[in-house]
């Protein structure tokens, strides 16, 4: 998903300092503290998404802005994640990942377009896409319900088209 698609410029963020912290209990940062909370491929990753939405609302200041984004349930990556989780786990777990390079080299490319991968960069992508201990998938009128209880203005709305439209990224304002 591209600053473009969703209509917002991050340059900006060039004197940002990143901190390590539970996107699910941000009780370090005080309520209203930040002006823009970006939360892209975490949320989906924790035990509740929702709490990790309500936390970026908590340390948002009024008028500030959310860019929030989440897997889309019932998209191509939630059908691939349900189909293949168990059999790239268990290639891991008997050692044999590197006699299916290839195999996954052909897959990426068909998911992604992307040409060759070094194997850095392919066993990167596989344990991400496949071996996460937590991956959620979010419903679309689920996300907008929880924005909606939290009173966040929609400001623009998309369906990534990377992963063939499984993500969903919403830019939303307090």
């Amino acid at each position: 998903i591209s600053d473009i698609e969703l209509g917002i410029e991050i340059n900006y963020l060039q004197h940002t300092t990143l901190v390590n912290a539970d996107a699910t209990n941000l009780r370090r940062f005080k309520d209203n503290f930040f002006n823009t909370v970006l939360c892209l491929g975490v949320a989906h990753h924790t035990p509740n998404p929702k709490q990790v939405l309500n936390e970026c609302y908590r340390i948002c200041n009024n008028g500030g802005k959310v860019l929030f984004a989440v897997y889309r349930k019932h998209s191509f990556y939630y059908y691939d994640y349900i189909l293949l989780k168990k059999t790239v786990k268990l290639i891991f777990r008997i050692r044999f990942e590197r006699l299916f390079f290839p195999l996954f080299r052909l897959w990426f490319k068909l998911l992604y377009g992307l040409g060759f991968l070094d194997d850095k960069t392919l066993l990167s992508s596989v344990t991400d896409r496949y071996l996460s201990p937590v991956v959620n998938f979010i419903r679309q009128e689920e996300l907008e319900y929880w924005i909606k209880q939290l009173s966040f203005n929609f400001v623009n709305y998309t369906i990534g088209y990377t992963s063939r439209k499984s993500v969903i990224a919403v830019l939303i304002e307090k």
